[in-house]
């Protein structure tokens, strides 16, 4: 029961976390937002922050 709920945490803050990235990095005038859908999602609740860190770095990478 606590690993799903952990899973559900991860889940929730990662979700917010790319959301308040995003407009952060749109209000800077840089276009690397990663898109908030499932994949990512799951990545995050899966990995957790090294999970997010890493759908922004393969942004960044895949734009250079």
């Amino acid at each position: 029961m606590e690993a799903i709920l952990d899973f559900l945490l991860r889940m929730i803050v990662g979700t917010l976390a790319m959301f308040l990235i995003n407009s952060l990095l749109e209000s800077v005038g840089l276009f690397g937002v990663v898109g908030v859908n499932g994949t990512t999602v799951l990545t995050c609740g899966i990995l957790g922050f090294p999970g997010l860190a890493a759908l922004y770095i393969f942004e960044f990478y895949k734009r250079l």
